[in-house]
């Protein structure tokens, strides 16, 4: 009985732990500047395609909002090589991009115009932030 009553306790245990990791998996996200918004925040939303052409990162609109939610949505079937790791130093981006995952969020805190590159400088864009 003491054996069926610990094997219990353990798989309820387990259970509970299963729980939390999925509950936080869910809650994550492609969040790569570490800014959120709660539902009580609300933004803009901006998406912005960008492809490759030639060896320069073209963006669609090329005018991102101050402020605002971008999600740079990345057209990989330009974007191939090293050009699939996206460097933003103004804003400390770095992501690897994937088919599955080729969405870069972040939300410009600042205005100007901004550079984004490869992982080996070959593929090289600007854009704007007003």
């Amino acid at each position: 009985m003491k054996k069926k009553n610990i094997s219990w306790k353990i798989f309820v245990l387990l259970l509970v732990i299963a729980s939390i990791i999925v509950a936080g998996c869910s809650t994550g996200g492609n969040n790569v500047s570490g800014q959120t918004t709660s539902g009580n925040d609300f933004k803009d939303i901006q998406e912005v395609h960008v492809k490759i052409v030639g060896a320069n990162y073209v963006f669609e609109p090329t005018t991102l909002k101050k402020g605002a939610i971008v999600k740079l949505i990345f057209d990989m079937t330009s974007v191939d090589g090293c050009a699939r790791t996206v460097v933003i130093p103004s804003f400390g981006i770095q992501k690897t991009l994937t088919e599955s995952n080729n969405v870069i969020t972040f939300s410009p805190d600042k205005a100007g115009l901004f550079r984004i590159a490869c992982s080996m400088n070959m593929y090289t864009g600007e854009f704007t932030v007003e």
